[in-house]
């Protein structure tokens, strides 16, 4: 195993300076010219979910880099106390673009792989996860950070919810923290588009799905955090006023 971080840091250029000035990466990254993001897509306790952004943005930092990214660029030792969580939000999506910058060089290249599988409201680097109360749901892929977590955000939130099937606790989880906002924060840095198709590779088929286009399908709960509707086809009678839906704020007039 290698560490990355293990001879030092290096600083990579960040395209968006509105809170990093740049990203803290270890040394050992200038070794390639090739990455494999492979992310398992799961609920985190800071950051609402886990997938290729995060784990490109403070699973490629180094220890100060980590400090830097939750900080908002306050610190290189001291990630906590930074009370702004979208500027947390946006900072990982600065940090992920740069290392996809890095692998975008000539010469280089990257790819990237989110497993939907053992889906806890937590992250994997906490000692006692919460039970897992989503089936799995499978492997997709990617040249897109931002269409593969967007795809797998909406698998979450248009899911149908039964029994020892639950994707209630993660959807929470990811609207509580605004998790939605580091996918939507990338796309506007140019990082990759929320547009995509889904390709089932399955049993050879070549079966095209395009969500998208699909009828959507809405998570409702009150500014306070009570739940108005779960997977609801349409936001019919819903009475004037403001509501958190699918992790967005939405004023119904």
């Amino acid at each position: 195993m290698l560490i990355m971080d293990e001879d030092g840091s290096i600083n990579l250029p960040v395209t968006d300076t509105k809170w990093i000035k740049y990203d803290i990466v270890g040394s050992h990254i200038q070794n390639y010219d090739f990455m494999i993001n492979l992310a398992h897509f799961k609920g985190h306790a800071m950051g609402g979910f886990g997938g290729v952004l995060k784990n490109q943005s403070i699973g490629f930092a180094s220890k100060e880099g980590k400090a830097y990214i939750h900080s908002a660029g306050k610190s290189t030792t001291n990630p906590w106390g930074n009370n702004n969580q979208d500027s947390f939000l946006e900072s990982m999506a600065a940090a992920a673009q740069a290392v996809h910058n890095y692998f975008k060089q000539d010469g280089k290249d990257i790819v990237y792989i989110n497993v939907m599988n053992n889906m806890s409201v937590d992250c994997d680097c906490n000692a006692h996860p919460a039970t897992p109360q989503l089936k799995d749901m499978g492997i997709l892929a990617s040249t897109d950070p931002v269409a593969l977590d967007k795809a797998c955000l909406d698998l979450i939130f248009n899911h149908q919810s039964t029994s020892g099937d639950n994707a209630d606790p993660l959807i929470k989880r990811i609207e509580k923290l605004h998790g939605t906002h580091t996918v939507e924060y990338a796309e506007q840095l140019g990082l990759g588009s929320q547009m995509y198709r889904i390709i089932n590779i399955d049993e050879n088929t070549s079966d095209i799905e395009n969500i998208t286009n699909q009828g959507e399908r809405y998570n409702v709960f009150s500014t306070d955090g009570k739940k108005i509707l779960t997977n609801a086809i349409s936001l019919e009678g819903l009475t004037a006023g403001a509501y958190i839906v699918n992790g967005k704020k939405v004023v119904i007039q």
